[in-house]
């Protein structure tokens, strides 16, 4: 069975990491991709349903419908003003393209990603 993979926030449940894998992936997840042996403050468990994206090149897992906006030929963690995003759309939309998205809508090889609230979320260089 195909589902998510998470590493939880013990202290206030937030996602802080997911992969997409299966319920026998958890142990490889938690004592080798993780570390998370002796760590009481975090948890790795396995979900068949998930409430948030993890896009590849954006720093944390955010709500699936956050929406986030890339520049391109751009790399710095604050929102440009007066300069339009070369894709816009819903994190689970760049999360589904493994990557894609960034070869066939970024003209250039460095970006930078934004939430609509302007916070830093991404970059080609991560």
């Amino acid at each position: 069975m195909k589902g998510y993979i998470q590493l939880i926030d013990k202290q206030t449940n937030d996602v802080l990491a997911q992969r997409v894998g299966s319920p026998e992936d958890v142990d490889y997840m938690k004592n080798v991709a993780w570390r998370v042996d002796g760590d009481n403050s975090k948890k790795v468990v396995f979900s068949e349903s998930t409430d948030v994206a993890d896009p590849l090149k954006v720093f944390r897992p955010v709500p699936k419908d956050t929406i986030l906006h890339i520049y391109d030929d751009y790399l710095d963690d604050q929102m440009p003003v007066g300069k339009m995003p070369v894709w816009s759309g819903p994190a689970h939309e760049l999360e589904r393209s493994d990557g894609g998205i960034y070869s066939t809508v970024v003209p250039s090889d460095t970006w930078s990603t934004f939430t609509d609230d302007g916070e830093f979320i991404g970059t080609s260089e991560f």
